[in-house]
């Protein structure tokens, strides 16, 4: 049955759980003459764990100054400071990121809502989208994402000569790779179709079907870890998440290090003991950026500038360009749930349009399968 688009969307509490849920990425090494996929499975004995240290360096100012004469930077001496930096092993001629993800069907109704009647019609809507086919072709897409190494980041432009692998298993029995691709044959920009993608990576239709019953509730949860690995020179630097520093804490480190400006550079890292039992600092990617790179599916807004495939995000912010591409009032996530118009123009083509056309009900839905606080006062 057609979700009623004159029934509300929205509800000023509103909240859904994330349908894709990713752990820490954790980088390696990957140890000189080593294989990482043997029979199937991934030989843990070939990683070795990336590290993360501190070190002094010295540095310029190079920001813009307006004035001719700063009291605040002296442009003629160095401008010393004690910064976080990554790199790998030695003895390891290559890098190696490996990450857990889950697909989980809380799109399919909200977490939390204070308004029955809009809980009911965001069920609906979510039912009638699976109906139609929608979860498989999000499905594709974040599959996609994950083959073709966008979550990666900086990382895969320094590396050579990389693969991506999905493996999959539970329980005693070692896990097994049901995918790999070559990240560097795969179009990255923009979704490059179902077919070319079965071509290059063989499974991919059976995998990305997987994906989608999870999505809709039609199937188990699944999970798998994805691991991607590329050619690197020993002590090489990685790029790992950088940490968000404010406050106290801030000001401790810029204490401890004796920076006279700021902090410093203060990268993502876990703990773990080294061999003799000191510990060591592994650099990590959180699970907000890789996730971020999976969802980068939007290709459904109306924006003069390509930009590609961005991340499913109710404004479409891109931070890195200072742009919106999906302003309130210019096809926001909350403009289809809170104004009628635009509503009933979403699920008018729900009902009507190929699969391929509905954009807007896949922004919508995959803002669901984003998760997140929605709610609010109209």
């Amino acid at each position: 049955m057609a979700p009623d688009p004159e029934q509300p969307l929205h509800a000023n509490l509103l909240s859904y759980a994330r349908s894709i849920q990713t752990g820490e990425a954790l980088f390696y090494g990957r140890r000189a003459q080593e294989t990482l996929i043997e029979a199937g499975s991934l030989r843990d004995q070939a990683l070795q764990p990336a590290l993360v240290h501190e070190t002094s360096v010295r540095g310029q100012i190079g920001n813009y100054i307006s004035e001719a004469k700063s009291q605040e930077f002296n442009l003629e001496q160095a401008n010393l400071q004690t910064i976080d930096r990554a790199k790998l092993p030695v003895g390891c001629d290559g890098l190696v990121l490996k990450f857990a993800v889950q697909f989980l069907p809380h799109a399919m109704e909200p977490h939390a809502c204070d308004d029955p009647q809009v809980a009911t019609n965001l069920k609906a809507f979510a039912q009638r989208y699976a109906e139609r086919g929608g979860f498989e072709l999000l499905a594709r897409r974040y599959l996609w994402n994950l083959l073709n190494g966008r979550w990666l980041w900086r990382n895969f432009l320094i590396a050579e000569d990389k693969w991506i692998y999905l493996l999959a298993g539970s329980g005693a029995s070692r896990k097994q790779v049901v995918l790999e691709a070559n990240p560097e044959a795969i179009e990255r920009e923009r979704y490059p179709g179902d077919e070319a993608l079965a071509e290059q990576v063989p499974g991919f239709a059976e995998t990305a079907d997987r994906i989608a019953q999870a999505l809709r509730g039609s199937g188990n949860p699944v999970t798998y870890e994805v691991v991607g690995e590329g050619t690197l020179p020993e002590l090489a630097e990685v790029f790992p998440s950088e940490e968000y520093l404010a406050g106290e804490k801030a000001n401790e480190i810029q204490r401890r290090r004796g920076n006279p400006n700021h902090a410093g550079k203060v990268l993502s890292s876990i703990t773990i003991p080294d061999r003799s039992g000191q510990s060591l600092r592994q650099p990590t990617f959180h699970p907000q950026k890789v996730g971020n790179a999976i969802r980068c599916v939007d290709e459904w807004y109306d924006d003069e500038v390509a930009y590609g495939a961005v991340a499913a995000d109710p404004y479409a912010a891109l931070t890195t360009r200072a742009v919106a591409l999906r302003g309130p009032g210019e096809g926001s996530f909350y403009d289809f749930l809170t104004k009628k118009g635009r509503r009933k123009a979403m699920i008018e083509a729900l009902e009507a349009a190929e699969t391929e056309a509905m954009g807007d009900a896949h922004f919508v839905m995959a803002n669901l399968v984003r998760g997140g606080v929605f709610g609010g006062k109209e």
